[in-house]
């Protein structure tokens, strides 16, 4: 078939279906039988009405679109190198399509309802590892907005708080008794005794902390501003608690209930005891506290101890539980154990915590401001920042007792 005679035929098909064949079709179409491909345009009962019925009939109209759609489809895989090589080209399925259904692509200029079907790729199964791009699945996002998890503060709930407006404080202790008191004869001298007042001073540390954000972080990021308060005053919490337990009262440091503490001293219990124990060791750290004329509050304990001590168990299996100790372990003489991991674990503090003072001067709060340059960046500041004091007066030093649970059980085991 020569190249004039075959674009005619082509021009023939254009006119009459309103389709526009593209080089990949026409490859297909040489391959077609030129009487078939003649007979879409030069059959006798064709008349020029039918051909503009068909041209411009529903029908027609959707499958010459169906196969547009599908050609810039195939064309597209086709120029992304996409299209696998088991997939027929867009040419190759529109000439196996109209070879295989001749009868039914002739019938199309002959009546508006006749149409078949092209495909161009195999079927597979949909899974959304395969045939999802981007984010097509549902979504729902969790409200809650998760923060590292830190112990909690428990000094201030067991101590002496009040508040304060002074920078420095000042308290006075009675030292030094002389003389003793006596029972006195009718007309004897009666015994003199006396002592003497010292003055003790405390002063006002500060504790602080910061961070910087741009007004985009602000207005963009829902829960910014509530999560940044909170993650300043939860540290600085953290910070104040640590202080008030283990501050050695050096530089900007408070000074701590573990600085103002009395070791542990077994007393007349010393080698006493066969195969000490935990619950042995609090005992008679109450009894030493006891004797020094305080009634202890609370004890304080790592929660590794807490657990050791509530395991203990006699040679038989059985739990140990001395008659001392609260049934669920929560108790030594009637005391509450406390346990958090700001004490460090093998050690024990028990006492009478309303001796040990803290006043505040400022409690937490945060301010917002610029500095520098910070105004032209859209930059903004926000501080956070309280102030304390915290001491013990000498004469309540006996009130608390500090000990490791090793050394005390060694003091107190039998030789």
């Amino acid at each position: 078939m020569e190249q004039k005679e075959f674009d005619a035929l082509v021009a023939k098909f254009e006119e009459a279906t309103g389709a526009k064949i593209k080089e990949q079709t026409q490859e297909a179409l040489k391959g077609l039988d030129v009487e078939a491909l003649k007979a879409l345009t030069e059959n006798e009962l064709v008349t020029s009405k039918d051909i503009e019925t068909l041209a411009k009939s529903e029908e027609l109209t959707e499958l010459r679109d169906a196969l547009k759609a599908q050609g810039l489809t195939l064309q597209k895989l086709k120029t992304d190198g996409k299209l696998e090589e088991k997939n027929q080209t867009l040419g190759v399925a529109i000439k196996t399509a109209i070879d295989k259904n001749k009868e039914s692509f002739e019938s199309l200029s002959k009546s508006p309802s006749a149409s078949f079907n092209v495909t161009t790729k195999a079927a597979a199964t949909m899974l959304t590892s395969t045939n999802l791009t981007g984010r097509v699945v549902r979504h729902e996002r969790d409200e809650e907005r998760t923060k590292p998890q830190r112990r909690q503060p428990f000094v201030l709930d067991f101590v002496s708080v009040r508040p304060t407006n002074a920078r420095v404080i000042t308290y006075v202790e009675r030292e030094a008794p002389d003389g003793a008191p006596g029972m006195t004869a009718e007309g004897a001298a009666k015994p003199l005794i006396d002592f003497d007042y010292v003055e003790r001073t405390a002063e006002v540390k500060k504790m602080a902390a910061f961070t910087k954000m741009s007004k985009e972080m602000i207005e963009d990021v829902d829960g910014f501003v509530a999560d940044t308060e909170d993650e300043l005053t939860e540290r600085l919490m953290l910070l104040f608690d640590e202080q008030l337990l283990t501050g050695d009262g050096t530089g900007q440091n408070l000074i701590g209930i573990e600085a103002n503490a009395t070791p542990f001293a077994a007393g007349n219990l010393a080698t006493s005891i066969d195969e000490a124990n935990n619950f042995d060791v609090l005992r008679a750290a109450i009894k030493q506290v006891v004797l020094n004329n305080f009634y202890p509050t609370v004890i304080f304990m790592n929660p590794e101890d807490v657990a050791e001590m509530e395991l203990t168990k006699a040679t038989d299996g059985h739990y140990i539980m001395p008659p001392f100790s609260a049934a669920d372990g929560s108790q030594i003489k009637g005391l509450r154990i406390v346990e958090n991991n700001g004490v460090t674990a093998g050690d024990f503090i028990v006492g009478d915590l309303s001796k040990f003072k803290v006043k505040l001067r400022e409690t937490l709060n945060i301010d917002y401001g610029y500095e520098n340059d910070d105004f032209r960046k859209n930059l903004i500041s926000a501080v956070c920042e309280g102030r304390a004091v915290a001491y013990i007066p000498n004469n309540y030093f006996g009130a608390i007792v500090k000990g490791t649970f090793d050394a005390a059980k060694t003091a107190l085991e039998t030789v």
